[in-house]
């Protein structure tokens, strides 16, 4: 895409990349008129299939100065056999981003059907009609090379275009997760934070006490905390907050940890230990034993343990 974009010249603006899937590259090519021809400031960019172009490629072409993206498809022609509403729901995301930022969601736009020839020509049309972005003159957001980069840049686009936005973006194919936790319910057992894919949550523990934190930029609201937690405790809501994308980690859930009442040996998190007792409470041979490290279980039951220590 950066190589399309490498030439300069008046004569291919207002640039316009038509990503196009490549099962249906041949029906085109075949066709007595290529579409994208009969626009020459449509680039084409052949992709393996639409359903693969992520919103960070979308976000990436504006940010790298095009004024319009164009997603080019034939169903009927798709090889995996997929419904558009596979990639239309990341349009949404994007075109909802751009309302945000002040830019015409119209921008960008999915093309499947037999007027494609014409639909594509008013594309560029009314594209061309459009006052060019502020992106186009200013320099690409630089992506760390570790990382998400899709975080880094809407952050970048961010500051380039709205700088004081905090709004949020809930429409469409959204890549991230606004995060709740029930702390009542929550044992703070930290299988939401051993499952999490891109670390967005992390489990950190000392011999006192324990942390959960939600860092939410790293969240792509897969949903496999939610999946993993054994009390139900979570709560995922696809949702962007612009507001928080240069936020540091946040603190959903702390306490402390409970210590064996013999040898003062760490056990486990306090809410697990309360949690347990409540849920058998009418066993009070069990629950006597929950503030007992193994060790000191092992040794009194064996008969080390004096009676007084019992």
């Amino acid at each position: 895409m950066e190589g399309l974009l490498l030439a300069e010249g008046d004569t291919l603006q207002p640039r316009i990349v038509g990503l196009i899937c490549r099962s249906c590259r041949p029906t085109f090519s075949e066709a007595k008129t290529n579409p994208v021809s009969c626009a020459p400031n449509v680039l084409p960019l052949e992709v393996p299939c639409l359903s693969m172009v992520p919103s960070w490629l979308l976000l990436r072409a504006f940010d790298l100065g095009v004024q319009g993206v164009a997603l080019i498809s034939n169903t009927e022609k798709c090889q995996f056999g997929l419904k558009p509403d596979k990639w239309q729901g990341k349009v949404r995301f994007v075109q909802e981003l751009f309302e945000q930022w002040g830019i015409e969601p119209r921008r960008i736009r999915a093309f499947d059907g037999s007027r494609l020839e014409q639909d594509l020509a008013q594309f560029a049309q009314g594209v061309a009609q459009l006052p060019p972005t502020s992106l186009r003159s200013s320099q690409p957001t630089k992506v760390p090379a570790k990382g998400l980069p899709l975080p880094a840049l809407i952050a970048g686009l961010a500051e380039r275009l709205a700088p004081y936005s905090s709004g949020v973006v809930s429409a469409g194919t959204v890549p991230f997760g606004k995060l709740e936790l029930d702390e009542s319910q929550c044992t703070a057992c930290g299988l939401c934070a051993l499952d999490c894919p891109t670390e967005a949550l992390r489990f950190v523990s000392t011999e006192d006490s324990y942390q959960l934190l939600f860092h939410y930029q790293a969240c792509i609201g897969c949903g496999q905390c939610v999946r993993s937690c054994p009390e139900k405790c979570l709560r995922l809501e696809n949702a962007l907050q612009l507001g928080k994308l240069s936020s540091p980690a946040e603190t959903i859930l702390e306490g402390e940890i409970a210590r064996c009442r013999e040898c003062g040996a760490p056990i486990a998190p306090r809410a697990m230990i309360d949690r347990l007792r409540t849920r058998i409470a009418a066993a009070q041979s069990l629950t006597s034993r929950l503030d007992i490290c193994p060790a000191c279980r092992t040794k009194a039951m064996s008969g080390v343990v004096s009676r007084s220590g019992a």
